[in-house]
C-alpha cells in the first residue's frame, strides 16, 4: 500500500511540474499555421483525421498538452518501482509508446466526435 502512495505522490508531482512547463513553452502557440506545426498537435489530428477548419485549435493545443504530461508523469510513476536499468528502458519504452498511441487516438475520436455535433 506504501507504494501505491509513493507512486500517486510522484505522479501528482510530476504532471503538475510539467503541466507548467508546457504551458511555458505553449504560450506563445495561439493559432493553427501550417508553416509551424508542432508534431504532438500534427499526431493528433491525423490520428483523429480532424478538420482544423472546424475543430478549435485551442482545445486541440490543450489536449496534446494534457496527454502530454499524462504520459511522462504515467510513465516516470511506474518507472520508480522497476531496479534493473535495462528492465527500465523496456518497460518505459513499453509503457510510452503504448500510452502515447491509446491516449493520442481516443482524444482524436472524441474530438472528430465533438467536431461532428
Amino acid at each position: 500500500m506504501e507504494k501505491v502512495f509513493i507512486s500517486v505522490a510522484y505522479f501528482m508531482i510530476i504532471f503538475t511540474l510539467s503541466f507548467f512547463v508546457f504551458l511555458y513553452v505553449n504560450r506563445k502557440r495561439k493559432t493553427y499555421k501550417t508553416g509551424k506545426k508542432h508534431i504532438d498537435i500534427n499526431y493528433l489530428i491525423d490520428c483523429g483525421s480532424l478538420d482544423m477548419t472546424k475543430s478549435s485549435y485551442k482545445t486541440v493545443k490543450w489536449c496534446s498538452t494534457i496527454i502530454d504530461c499524462f504520459v511522462i508523469s504515467f510513465s516516470c510513476a511506474i518507472l520508480i518501482h522497476v531496479d534493473n536499468f535495462i528492465w527500465k528502458m523496456t518497460v518505459g519504452f513499453i509503457v510510452l509508446m503504448v500510452s502515447i498511441y491509446s491516449l493520442y487516438n481516443i482524444t482524436g475520436r472524441v474530438l472528430k466526435w465533438k467536431e461532428k455535433k
